[in-house]
Formats: structure tokens, sequence, C-alpha cells
């Protein structure tokens, strides 16, 4: 890429709002639960084990749906695209900046069934031994084992076709490359 304006790609609302969806869900499945225990009542719980579960889901329901609110509120694009490099911020266990240099190729993967991309790393453990989240390193472990790449991009979590995706993300390390020969 040249040093044109960096592209910005914003996040998908429509994936965020669901996720928000199935926290308020849960939120009013725990709520039912300490209104009502004796609904869940048995030999093996009492009413204090019900009301306790029925708290732990409304509380971890709650954090959720506030951490999706704030990234559905979050004016910060998913993807920025540059001449140097491309900016992935979507909340996936890859997220960060991912340097024009550093990628092989891009690659279509199908993830459960859905279309995704692939960044070919020329280093991956790199990217890998940088995030410090243990439970992301391990997703991005598992990612390079099963996809060939630890940085997957789905085209779910943005607001952009997948097509347009693909041929942008392309294009863009192509004219890289091609500049920095």
């Amino acid at each position: 890429m040249t040093n044109e304006a960096p592209i910005e790609i914003k996040r998908s609302k429509k994936k965020l709002g669901m996720f928000i969806a199935i926290g308020i869900l849960c939120f009013v499945f725990g709520l039912f639960m300490v209104l009502n225990p004796s609904l869940f009542k048995s030999n093996h719980y009492n009413y204090y084990i019900v009301d306790s579960i029925g708290t732990s889901i409304m509380v971890a329901a709650g954090i959720y749906v506030y951490i999706m609110g704030a990234r559905m509120l979050s004016v910060f694009p998913g993807m920025i695209l540059s001449h140097e490099d491309v900016y992935v911020h979507f909340g996936s266990p890859g997220d960060g900046l991912v340097k024009w240099t550093d990628m092989n190729n891009i690659e279509e993967v199908n993830v459960h069934g859905k279309p995704s991309l692939a960044i070919m790393l020329k280093n991956p453990t790199a990217y890998i031994n940088r995030q410090k989240n243990p439970s992301k390193r391990q997703a991005m472990t598992r990612n390079m084992a099963q996809y060939g790449s630890p940085i997957l991009i789905g085209h779910e979590d943005l607001d952009f076709d997948f097509e347009s995706l693909r041929t942008l993300l392309k294009g863009g390390l192509d004219r890289f490359k091609e500049h920095a020969v």
C-alpha cells in the first residue's frame, strides 16, 4: 500500500446486538431462578443453592452485557489498514498490530462452517507469545494447529462483506510486496 489514508472498517453491530440479547436472556433466567427457586428445587438442591446459582448467573450476565454494550458504543473501528500494517481490534485472540512485512499470505479457511481469513505469518510464534492472556494464547495455539495461523478474521465480526474484505486484504498485501521489492 502507498502512503494513502488508512482504511477503517467498523465492527459488526448486528453480532454485538445478538450477544447483548443472549446476555439479557441469561440475566432473565438468573432472575427467574432467584425469584422462583421452588421450580428448580429437587432432592439434590435446596433454595440457597438455587438462589446462589441464579445470583451468579445474573452477575456474570450483567458484566457480559456491560462489556458487549461498551464495545457496541465504542467508536474505535474493528480493523484499520494502513500502508505499514493492519490493526485488528474486535475481541478475537489475535487482536493487535500485524505488520505487512510479517505476512506471507492470506488464505480463506472455514471455521465451524463459516468463511474466515487466516493471515499466514512468517513468525507466528512471536504473535502467540506476545499475547498475555493465557486462554487467548491457548486459542491462538489451537488456531495455529488447526488452520495454520494464529490470526483469523471472521467477516461476521466486521461490518463488511467477506469478498470485499478478502479482496482488500489480499490487494493490500500484493501492493505492499510490489513496493517492498
